[in-house]
């Protein structure tokens, strides 16, 4: 009878998810949330295609398992909750709670273990130049932006497992290349970041971005690039306290967003005066200002630029932000008087993206 029973128990274990899959129809989300990625579509049969079929069907099957979603958020809380671990390989779990991206490899960066070969420095530089002489054919001036990770500004919340190889990253190499072979407008805040970490926190816990504070130094850095007569005081900057509480997307990554939570800041009476309006049109967003600076700005970035257009939209008449990912040979079509080129440090190479034909 024993024997049996065990066999039972086996034989529902291994049947129990394809019945429930065929007669509940699997899940139909296309998108995961949580993991950020589009979900493995059901593949067609096809004799041209058959060799492929029999992985390309067991990747839908098991994106597409009734209940997965519940059943990952479950087994991601019991090993986060039990062993400080998760199971998504993208997210690791440092000191004091704080979440570090591990993915686009943000940790080999900050461990100093790769490097731009010579041959690439010379095409990002290359693509740069080329990018800031067709500009400036068109008397727009050009300055490239380059974000630090969070893994390279708050290296001491990182597990004793992450060995720091070399202290200085490959982007601060490419950026002293850059400094040294040219006269490039290119900006790097990462002292500027680092000072301000002293008295605030500068980007999130549970995120891979900076936060509203973060930006903020980011941006009077940059504008202090573009023009040497600006000055802003940051003893003076006002920190305001927001009631929401959030999360981030490396706590969603996880399924943890729905227990991991901080208290969010931003900075107030920056330019109280000046009041911007914005508008989103198909991949970019423009914001216009009654700024006394009457130039315009063309922001090409990525998600990082987010957090700074509450501040940067403030010190000129007009700016348009657009992702990099979406920005096709679009100068002309904006006429700008400055063209801003970001890119944060894991995605540093994406600086030199042809702008002009």
């Amino acid at each position: 009878m024993r024997k049996k029973l065990i066999i039972l128990v086996f034989l529902m274990i291994i049947t129990l998810p394809q019945i429930s899959f065929w007669i509940v129809n699997g899940d139909t989300k296309e998108v995961s949330t949580t993991e950020n990625r589009k979900l493995n579509e059901k593949p067609e049969l096809k004799i041209s295609t058959i060799t492929e079929y029999p992985q390309k069907f067991d990747d839908y099957y098991n994106d597409h398992l009734p209940f997965r979603t519940e059943l990952r958020t479950l087994w991601t809380k019991l090993n986060y909750r039990l062993f400080n671990t998760t199971v998504d390989s993208r997210v690791i779990i440092g000191k004091e709670g704080w979440l570090f991206y591990r993915g686009d490899n943000s940790i080999e960066q900050v461990q100093g273990t790769i490097n731009f070969t010579d041959n690439q420095k010379e095409r990002i530089l290359t693509g740069i130049q080329t990018n800031a002489q067709k500009l400036k054919e068109k008397n727009i001036e050009m300055y490239v932006l380059i974000l630090p990770n969070k893994e390279n500004i708050y290296r001491e919340y990182l597990p004793d497992s992450i060995i720091i190889k070399d202290q200085v990253s490959r982007t601060e190499k490419l950026v002293d290349y850059i400094q040294k072979e040219t006269n490039i407008n290119i900006v790097y805040p990462k002292e500027e970041l680092l000072e301000a970490k002293k008295d605030y926190q500068i980007y999130k816990k549970y995120d891979t971005h900076w936060n509203d504070i973060g930006a903020f130094i980011g941006t009077i850095a940059l504008q202090k690039k573009i023009d040497s007569s600006f000055s802003f005081d940051l003893n003076n900057m006002t920190i305001e306290e927001k009631d929401k509480l959030v999360s981030g997307d490396l706590a969603n990554f996880a399924s943890l967003n729905d227990e991991l939570f901080e208290k969010a800041a931003t900075v107030v009476d920056f330019y109280p005066e000046i009041q911007c309006t914005s508008k989103s049109n198909g991949p970019y967003t423009e914001f216009n200002s009654n700024s006394q600076n009457d130039k315009t700005v063309l922001f090409i970035g990525d998600s990082f630029r987010e957090g700074m257009q509450q501040y940067f939209s403030k010190l000129y008449k007009r700016v348009i932000y657009m992702h990099r990912d979406d920005y096709k040979n679009e100068v002309e079509k904006f006429n700008p008087d400055i063209v801003i080129v970001e890119a944060v440090e894991r995605f540093s190479n994406g600086i030199s993206k042809k702008l002009l034909d």
